[in-house]
């Protein structure tokens, strides 16, 4: 079991559905279902889960209780911004685990020490 894993929000939700929302979906349901998902799995695949997204919370996710951290990055950063500062900021990185398919994310997370 990883300490943390971070995912990179709109990235996981581009490519999951081929686009940011499923079929019939809003952004905002796009967003709640991977959150929803992600919850039942803290303490099963991570003792912590952290979800960044970009820009302001606008429609946010709901104000349900999460085990999951939902995070958006501030109008002058991206979410990717977000994630290599959260690295640096971890310390030691060896337990954590970064989910996204962009290459400046996924080399940001190896060169920090993180999976």
């Amino acid at each position: 079991m990883k300490k943390w894993i971070i995912v990179d929000g709109y990235n996981f939700l581009g490519r999951r559905h081929n686009g940011l929302t499923g079929p019939g979906q809003s952004i905002e349901q796009s967003r709640q279902g991977l959150v929803s998902q992600l919850d039942s799995l803290v303490g099963e695949l991570a003792e912590r889960i952290t979800v960044v997204f970009d820009g302001a919370a606008a429609g946010g996710v709901s104000d349900e209780p999460s085990a999951v951290d939902v995070r958006f990055s501030p109008g002058n950063k991206s979410a990717d911004t977000l994630i290599h500062q959260m690295l640096l900021a971890a310390g030691s990185t060896a337990d954590i685990l970064v989910v996204s398919s962009d290459r400046i994310v996924r080399n940001t997370a190896g060169a920090t020490g993180a999976e």
